[in-house]
C-alpha cells in the first residue's frame, strides 16, 4: 500500500510539474507574440530577443511596481547594449505606462525632432522602433543609438514623460536628470579584464 501511495504521489507530482512547464511555456509564447506583432517581426527578421527569462519577469515586475507606486522617473541600469533594446522591446510589447494625453505630447515631441531628417533616414529602422517604444513611457540611452535619438530621449527623460529608462551607466555621466529610482540588472560588470560585484567603495 505504501508503495502505491508513493507512485501515486509521484504521478501527481509528475502531472504538477508538467502543468507548470506548459503554463510557463504559454507564458513566454505570449509574451514573444505580442513582441512579434508591436515590432511586426517576422521569421525572417533579426530578432534581439531569443527567449523570455525570469530576469524579463523581474524586470516587468519592477517596473509596474514603480509606476503604480509613483517611483518615477526611473533609471534601470544595464550593463549590455544588446539586453538593454531586449529589454525595453519586451516592456514595451505588453506595458503601457503613459496616459492619452502623454502619449500626445511624445509623440508631437518625436516627430518634431526627427522632423529635421531627409525622408531616407526617417525610414532608418531604430528611428520606427523606438517611436513605438517611446509612446508607451518607456525609452533605452545607450552608445548604439542616433544621436538625434538619445538628445530625444534625453529631453523626454527630463519632462517626465519616460518613465522607465533602460540605460548604461554613461547616462549618469555629465547629465543632470530627474531620477527618483534607480535600479541595476544585475550586480556584476565587466571591468574591462574580468567581472567584478558593483561596489560603493571609491578607488
Amino acid at each position: 500500500m505504501k508503495e502505491l501511495k508513493s507512485i501515486n504521489n509521484k504521478e501527481k507530482d509528475t502531472k504538477l510539474m508538467g502543468k507548470v512547464k506548459d503554463s510557463k511555456f504559454e507564458y513566454e509564447k505570449k509574451k514573444m507574440n505580442a513582441v512579434n506583432k508591436v515590432f511586426k517581426i517576422d521569421k525572417h527578421d533579426y530578432n534581439p530577443i531569443n527567449r523570455i527569462t525570469k530576469t524579463h519577469s523581474k524586470l516587468e515586475e519592477i517596473a509596474n511596481h514603480m509606476v503604480k507606486n509613483k517611483l518615477t522617473p526611473s533609471v534601470i541600469f544595464v550593463f549590455s547594449i544588446k539586453k538593454i533594446d531586449e529589454y525595453a522591446m519586451f516592456l514595451s510589447s505588453t506595458n503601457d505606462f503613459t496616459t492619452g494625453t502623454e502619449k500626445n505630447k511624445i509623440l508631437k515631441f518625436f516627430d518634431k525632432c526627427m522632423s529635421v531628417l531627409c525622408d531616407e533616414d526617417k525610414q532608418i529602422r531604430q528611428i520606427g522602433k523606438m517611436r513605438l517604444i517611446l509612446q508607451n513611457g518607456i525609452g533605452m540611452h545607450h552608445a548604439g543609438l542616433l544621436p538625434i535619438l538619445k538628445e530625444t530621449i534625453e529631453v523626454l527623460y527630463s519632462k517626465g514623460l519616460i518613465k522607465i529608462l533602460f540605460a548604461t551607466t554613461s547616462f549618469s555621466i555629465g547629465l543632470n536628470m530627474p531620477t527618483r529610482t534607480v535600479a541595476f540588472s544585475d550586480i556584476m560588470k565587466y571591468n574591462d579584464e574580468q567581472k567584478e560585484i558593483l561596489s560603493s567603495v571609491i578607488r
